[in-house]
């Protein structure tokens, strides 16, 4: 840090020049949870909204790091980043931090002003996979979905292609999934809602059985089955 901070003291330095993966210091230094470094960074004048490859903003970097860490997420913030940047694949923080499960930096990026779901998410193009509820489903991550429930979304919403988040759930076997699916069917959400293709959650995941059965010989594990039961 000493030689870090007597290199930063020299008159000229360019704190947003970018070397290797288009990255600046502070993208380093936040994507490797470096909160020492990222203060001293933004304590010089380094640009907390500055943009890197494919426009990843520096809480993308910061969650999606090798080493997330809150206090990093929490400083960037406080020096005013955008919560909602989005990179030019139209992925936030908030879709990072849900898939590397990280629930603690969830709740921080929401009570900070990321948005959960826009209201015309919908019209999206790829809703489908980047509805913020829907990535919490289907990547077994009960408590965010929880946590974003009792914020007031519908836990009865569905995609454009008329999937649920309960369908969602039970395509998979994790015992992530199964607490999701426990979750949905505990707030009362529609068991017999139909997909565009006529399928419910249960005609689904029997669907998936049969064909594992079909084309491995394997009987539904545990998990599926104890799903199957609260579907039933």
């Amino acid at each position: 840090m000493k030689v870090a901070e007597l290199l930063l003291e020299q008159n000229g330095v360019d704190l947003e020049i970018k070397g290797e993966l288009e990255k600046t210091a502070l993208m380093w230094a936040v994507s490797q949870g470096n909160l020492e470094m990222a203060s001293l960074l933004l304590g010089k004048g380094a640009n907390p909204n500055a943009k890197g490859l494919v426009g990843m903003s520096l809480l993308i970097y910061a969650v999606n790091g090798d080493e997330p860490d809150y206090e990093v997420v929490k400083l960037l913030i406080d020096s005013g980043v955008d919560v909602n940047a989005a990179d030019r694949n139209g992925d936030t923080s908030l879709r990072f931090a849900i898939e590397n499960g990280l629930f603690e930096i969830v709740q921080l990026l929401v009570e900070s002003g990321a948005v959960i779901e826009h209201p015309d998410a919908r019209l999206h193009r790829s809703y489908q996979h980047v509805g913020h509820l829907f990535l919490a489903s289907l990547y077994d991550r009960a408590n965010i979905l929880d946590f974003f429930l009792k914020r007031g979304l519908d836990p009865n919403t569905k995609n454009a292609g008329g999937v649920t988040l309960l369908m969602t759930a039970i395509q998979e076997n994790r015992r992530g999934h199964l607490e999701c699916v426990k979750l949905l069917i505990e707030l009362g959400v529609d068991l017999q809602a139909q997909n565009k293709d006529g399928e419910s959650a249960k005609m689904i995941l029997e669907k998936r059985l049969k064909k594992q059965k079909e084309e491995s010989g394997i009987d539904p594990d545990e998990i599926s089955y104890q799903m199957l039961q609260m579907l039933t």
